[in-house]
């Protein structure tokens, strides 16, 4: 495990660390609150900075965005570019707890931008139990795509 990266504003925050799980890395965010386009510059360069610290093998992203409840309009680049880095890092899939409506369809956005077509609702899971486990097993699967 990671130290923790993490800040916050008046408005928000967030924390993002890197487990050693069985089959692969994970990277846990959490947030709380509203992102603004400072904390989401924020967030995107630890992201970046954390997946490079991974070795060049499968890796996955799980987010208990509990008790998140948006970003403004000014943040969506940041965190778009911050999917895209992590995709370009080698994360194969990610997992949520997330209930805000809007926080909801802003992610499904960035996944459509960044070329995932799947359901957002495919990914969200009612705990981060759950979501680690969803998450185990998209590395396992990829894997066993490369054995």
């Amino acid at each position: 495990m990671t130290e923790p990266l993490s800040r916050k504003d008046k408005y928000g925050s967030y924390k993002l660390q890197c487990h050693d799980r069985g089959p692969g890395k994970i990277i846990e965010a959490t947030f709380m609150g509203a992102l603004g386009s400072g904390l989401a510059r924020h967030y995107k360069n630890d992201l970046l900075k954390l997946a490079a610290t991974i070795p060049p093998k499968p890796w996955a992203y799980m987010a208990d965005c509990s008790e998140y409840q948006a970003s403004i309009p000014e943040a969506a680049d940041y965190l778009r570019q911050a999917y895209e880095g992590a995709l370009n890092c080698g994360c194969v899939g990610d997992a949520y707890c997330i209930s805000s409506a809007m926080g909801i369809a802003q992610l499904a956005k960035i996944r459509r931008q960044c070329g995932i077509d799947s359901p957002i609702e495919e990914r969200i899971y009612s705990s981060m139990e759950k979501a680690e486990a969803a998450a185990l097993e998209l590395i396992t699967d990829t894997h066993s795509d490369f054995s």
